[in-house]
């Protein structure tokens, strides 16, 4: 459309200055009449008005992304350049980052955007294992309804976690955890439902699902009488960076 258009308005253009300014073959070298100046000054404009009209259609062309099978948004984000928390952002009908389904049509946010940051959900923290019950308090209760069994445990065969993030270095070195716990700030719901202990009491040697609003975890490296722990971790400081620190226990919930 915008090429039909230049040329119809290039041909009206050359016409009108030629039928103004050629009185006779010895005018070639005259300057352009006022009518000609006229007309090639309102063509340059127009030309103008269509190009910067194609640019900020183009500018404002949005960079769609279809989730495909097993895409999380690290993978999505990692592939346009981007963070999953700005795609998060974006796209605001995505109730959990860590929720989303193949078949999905995601917006990516361009670089300069400015989004309104949203809250990550905090993965609630497990209920306590069921305390035993006595014979006698089994009879009794044998017409309530039975808790659900534990779901099937995940393959823990070698390292299904992307390097270079949190989840990935925990694996590594809790390699007895499934592959199926999904970003971080999952593990703790998803490691209870397939039978794994969790709570909120540190242990060395456990794995602390952050609680505080982003998604990450770590391995516990000890813990400290001031209601503290040691972690070691992966992606804290920098994507692909192992690092280490001290902070307060009453940040995670913890897999045993």
């Amino acid at each position: 459309m915008y090429k039909t258009v230049f040329t119809g308005l290039l041909v009206f253009g050359l016409f009108f200055a030629l039928n103004t300014g050629s009185a006779s073959a010895a005018q070639e070298d005259l300057p352009l009449s006022d009518g000609a100046s006229v007309a090639a000054i309102k063509l340059t404009s127009v030309v103008d008005e269509v190009q910067k009209e194609k640019e900020e259609q183009q500018e404002n062309e949005e960079t769609k992304h279809v989730v495909e099978e097993d895409e999380t948004l690290s993978d999505i984000a990692e592939v346009h350049k981007t963070t999953w928390q700005r795609i998060y952002d974006k796209n605001v009908d995505i109730e959990s980052p860590d929720v989303i389904n193949p078949g999905d049509e995601l917006i990516i946010p361009r670089p300069d955007e400015e989004l309104e940051p949203r809250e990550v959900p905090v993965a609630p923290a497990p209920e306590p294992a069921p305390v035993a019950r006595t014979q006698s308090a089994q009879t009794t209760t044998q017409s309530r309804p039975r808790a659900a069994a534990p779901a099937p445990r995940g393959s823990s065969a070698g390292n299904g976690y992307v390097y270079g993030y949190c989840t990935w270095y925990v694996k590594s070195v809790r390699s007895d955890l499934p592959n199926n716990l999904g970003n971080a700030n999952t593990w703790a719901v998803r490691a209870a439902a397939q039978g794994y202990a969790t709570g909120s009491i540190p242990r060395a040697g456990a794995v602390a699902v952050a609680t505080t609003g982003y998604m990450h975890v770590a391995y516990v490296t000890g813990v400290n009488g001031d209601g503290t722990v040691n972690l070691s971790e992966m992606n804290y400081r920098g994507w692909g960076v192992v690092s280490s620190r001290t902070a307060p226990a009453s940040q995670f919930v913890y897999i045993y």
